[in-house]
């Protein structure tokens, strides 16, 4: 892996030239809640509608714990639709104004913000194409302050109290404060779309970046990569902590067959695409994205995204050492991949520099005749953590031991969140060995 000086070399010369059951309780430490991949449309409404209401009673305090202190919504609101047909696009706008309208909802009546972040169906020309804010338009009391709700603050997201850097807002990409720009804890919200390899959207037309536009494609992902090196070098400068979000991971794909040696699956991000230095140089994207968050480890809490609507943690590794950093996958509320639809209530410290220290899943068994999401499961009690560590911690520890005793265990533990809690396309005693590693080069 590069070296802390040659990555800020590198840099600077670019810029210079331009199953756990039922039993997990509601928490009593600070957390957010986080959402992804509600794709409404009228066959999963009455599921969106049930699990709006369950999150509304937690938003608010309501369920027993402590009142989280934002939302973050982590892409793809409206259902697949054919481009070619007006219809289709006019009716798959129309639920997801739905959906946003009813995530504004949860946030107004709980006065908390609300972070939305793209995913590949959010542009209202295709999947996978360009980002727009079309989308938002079709809300029209909140359209206006995309792309953070600011709880029942009725002002635009140019004088909210938590909106951070928004020169990269066209392409998807900004800051925010969810505490307040008082507090040292930041978001930064990335378009991981513009990285995948898909070349056709789901129905065969090319993507306007791969296909159609590359040239466009690859200055928007040197825009984004430099404008992230930038914002981590600010919060480490500044003393703050950073929470990385995005729709789309690096890693493989397990629902497409990657294993825990990382063999099979395809690619979540595009092998071929690089990260240009002005100054000539280049480097994977995905190599150079492991070398940033392994130089501001230590300012970075993890990282989290959706799109795959399976649950799992995503280990980041500078080759075979030991994890630096989790990433938290958050499963779909629609149940398209086998998956029992989900949420997550992610629990962090502020007095441990904002460390993620548990999350609870809140899930509907699709196999129960009535939807309700009152099946739950946590990271401590599923990863046996019981010495009160963070969840990268705790990660750490188990890698540790079984690199001492020759176990996987690590692999084991990921494993049981994966497969054992998405639903019945996954078996109980299915050990399908889809831990699903970030493993950055060393150079």
């Amino acid at each position: 892996m590069r070296t802390f000086g040659i990555l800020i070399l590198f840099y600077f010369v670019s810029l210079n030239q331009l199953e756990a059951q039922t039993s997990a309780a509601p928490g009593n430490a600070p957390s957010f809640i986080a959402i992804s991949d509600i794709h409404l449309d009228p066959s999963n409404t009455a599921t969106w509608e049930t699990a709006a209401s369950t999150i509304t009673q937690i938003a608010q305090g309501k369920n027993g714990g402590t009142k989280p202190s934002f939302i973050l919504y982590l892409g793809d609101l409206p259902v697949h639709s054919d481009p070619r047909s007006s219809a289709q696009v006019a009716n798959a706008m129309n639920e997801a104004g739905l959906a946003l309208k009813g995530l504004r909802g949860i946030a107004e009546k709980a006065n908390i913000p609300l972070l939305y972040l793209p995913g590949n169906n959010d542009s209202h020309t295709g999947d996978y194409h360009v980002f727009d804010t079309v989308l938002f338009k079709e809300d029209n009391t909140g359209a206006a302050r995309w792309p953070v709700i600011p709880g029942n603050k009725l002002i635009a997201h140019q004088q909210d109290p938590y909106m951070g850097d928004q020169s990269l807002l066209q392409l998807g990409c900004y800051v925010a404060y969810p505490l307040g720009k008082d507090v040292p804890l930041e978001v930064i919200a990335l378009n991981t779309v513009m990285f995948s390899p898909q070349s056709t959207d789901s129905v065969g037309m090319y993507y306007n970046y791969s296909n159609e536009h590359p040239e466009q494609r690859q200055q928007d992902v040197n825009k984004e990569i430099d404008w992230l090196f930038l914002q981590l070098s600010l919060a480490q400068g500044a003393g703050k902590q950073v929470l990385i979000a995005m729709h789309i991971p690096p890693g493989r794909d397990g629902y497409t067959g990657a294993n825990s040696l990382n063999y099979g699956g395809k690619l979540m991000w595009d092998s071929t695409l690089k990260y240009y230095s002005h100054g000539g140089g280049s480097i994977k994207v995905e190599d150079f994205f492991v070398a940033l968050i392994d130089t501001y480890k230590s300012n970075i809490i993890g990282l989290i995204g959706g799109h795959t609507h399976l649950d799992g943690i995503r280990i980041v590794q500078v080759q075979n050492n030991p994890p630096i950093m989790p990433y938290i996958s958050v499963p779909a509320i629609s149940a398209d991949h086998g998956n029992n639809s989900s949420f997550k209530v992610i629990e962090f410290d502020p007095n441990q520099k904002f460390a993620l220290t548990n999350f609870t899943t809140y899930y509907h068994r699709k196999s129960d005749p009535v939807i309700q999401f009152d099946s739950t499961y946590s990271f401590n009690q599923t990863f046996e953590n019981t010495g009160g560590l963070s969840i990268l911690g705790r990660l750490q520890q188990i890698f540790n031991e079984d690199k001492s005793t020759g176990r996987s265990r690590l692999s084991v533990f990921l494993d049981r969140i994966y497969s054992t809690n998405n639903g019945p396309s996954y078996g109980i005693s299915n050990d399908s060995q889809v831990t699903l590693y970030i493993r950055g080069q060393d150079k």
